[in-house]
């Protein structure tokens, strides 16, 4: 005979039981445009943003709430190993702000004196009411041909009253021309251009750097990276973190 504890939500999907652990909430915090440090590559000046080492994580995934067209930010990571993974925001807008959510599969702290504690059977707590839960709540999916080319795609959502975050589950990249040689790439940016209306368009990068706004650049189309180095199809994840705080850390 089966025994244990299960928690089902109103669709029949488990969400709590004593055996596994979900990802829950280890970071988060609030960018504006003196966040993000100026550099100058190519006499274009670009600005990024450096979230965090990612030495003592282990297996973060970042979701991101861009409040308008300006603060539209893309994702990349960077530095050694890619331990340092940044967000890359258009030279010549101005972000207004951004919140950003890192999840992790890890062991929070519990802290609080009341509420519901669950362990598994070597005595490891797999769930407290003090965490905040990664709670996916919708899958986007685009075509090869999403976002156009000098445009934006936009998705509608049936989550009104909820407040949302996405995550960008492919990270795609696209090849541009060549300038001097050298190739310029682009990658996706994402924001909310209502209350949960997603938006997405390409952001220019040269060698992990923004390079100049997207209309007006000279050129074709851009063609897609190399056939198994970069997906063709995009997909993002919608996050529920309605009543989550912002900043928060442990």
């Amino acid at each position: 005979m089966a025994y244990g504890l299960k928690i089902r939500n109103v669709d029949g999907q488990v969400i709590i039981n004593d055996t596994w652990r979900n990802y829950t909430l280890r970071k988060s915090g609030v960018l504006t445009n003196s966040d993000f440090k100026k550099e100058t590559y190519v006499n274009n000046p670009t600005k990024h943003f450096e979230l965090t080492d990612w030495k003592n994580y282990s297996r973060p995934i970042i979701a991101l709430r861009s409040n308008d067209a300006e603060s539209r930010c893309a994702f990349s990571y960077v530095g050694f190993l890619g331990r340092w993974p940044s967000l890359y925001a258009w030279h010549n807008l101005n972000v207004n702000r951004v919140e950003y959510f890192i999840f992790d599969d890890w062991q929070p702290p519990t802290t609080s004196k009341y509420g519901l504690r669950v362990r598994n059977g070597a005595g490891q707590v797999v769930f407290s009411s003090d965490w905040y839960p990664l709670k996916a709540i919708d899958m986007i999916s685009m075509t090869s041909s999403q976002p156009p080319w000098g445009g934006a795609t936009t998705f509608g959502s049936a989550h009104a009253s909820k407040k949302l975050a996405c995550v960008n589950l492919n990270h795609r990249m696209r090849i541009y021309n060549t300038v001097g040689g050298a190739s310029q790439f682009m990658a996706e940016a994402q924001w909310f251009s209502s209350v949960n209306t997603l938006s997405v368009s390409w952001m220019y990068l040269w060698e992990e750097e923004i390079l100049q706004d997207f209309p007006g650049a000279p050129g074709t189309p851009p063609a897609p990276m190399p056939s198994g180095s970069y997906p063709l199809t995009g997909r993002s994840l919608l996050v529920d973190v309605t009543n989550y705080p912002v900043p928060f850390s442990y």
